[in-house]
């Protein structure tokens, strides 16, 4: 008789260790379906930053357009604006020389240079 009991006392022990393993095994499918929907949420979050990024380049894309375009402009009206302070400065010179010239008469005159 001691070796039917003992068959029966393996036999119980095996199933206890299958009944822990089905509960076990069942954490892990939950756990696993856990994951599997945070990674379709974060899987859903890449793809708004993907989208976000290209929204990005294309408005960079659309402002280095606008920037070039603003310095050309500036650009053209700066050497605009030194051509015509060329021409003013030109004539600024000739009165200049004729300002320093006469107060050198006058300073020559004051102290009898002359």
């Amino acid at each position: 008789m001691a070796v039917p009991a003992t068959k029966i006392h393996a036999e119980l022990f095996v199933e206890e260790r299958i009944a822990r393993l089905e509960s076990t095994v069942g954490h892990v499918q939950s756990d696993i379906t856990e994951m599997k929907g945070d990674l379709r949420r974060i899987e859903g979050k890449v793809d708004a930053v993907k989208d976000s990024v290209v929204e990005v380049r294309d408005s960079v894309s659309a402002l280095e357009l606008k920037t070039s375009e603003s310095f050309r402009a500036l650009e053209l009206k700066m050497s605009e604006s030194f051509r015509a302070l060329e021409g003013k400065l030109s004539e600024s010179k000739l009165w200049w020389i004729v300002i320093a010239a006469s107060l050198l008469g006058v300073m020559a005159r004051g102290f009898g240079w002359l």
